[in-house]
């Protein structure tokens, strides 16, 4: 598993790993779905880009060969970092990645 800083390119990836994880069938294959409750996209590129280009904002991602398979959104403010648009490969769920993903976030993003 490799871990990185997400870059420009890696935004339409990023927001279908996030939509995927979170909403309609294919969320269904993890824990995290929230398709019984909400429609629709969970964020959109323009979305992703504007958090990806705040100077306090960072996006993590996982590695499997070359796929994407988990991201982690964190924004620095004050002395403290929140987490959040947490996302697994659904499919990938339970498996580990996500709590490797976070450790590696927590210790980025206090750099």
């Amino acid at each position: 598993m490799k871990f990185a800083h997400a870059k420009p390119n890696d935004i339409p990836t990023l927001t279908s790993l996030l939509n995927r994880s979170y909403r309609g069938e294919s969320s269904r294959a993890g824990w995290t779905t929230e398709a019984d409750l909400l429609s629709g996209k969970r964020i959109d590129e323009a979305g992703v880009s504007a958090l990806l280009n705040n100077p306090d904002s960072y996006f993590f991602i996982a590695f499997q060969e070359e796929t994407i398979v988990a991201s982690i959104h964190a924004y620095r403010e004050n002395n403290a970092v929140h987490f959040g648009l947490f996302a697994v490969e659904p499919t990938m769920q339970g498996s580990g990645i996500g709590k490797q993903l976070l450790a590696y976030a927590e210790t980025e993003s206090m750099k």
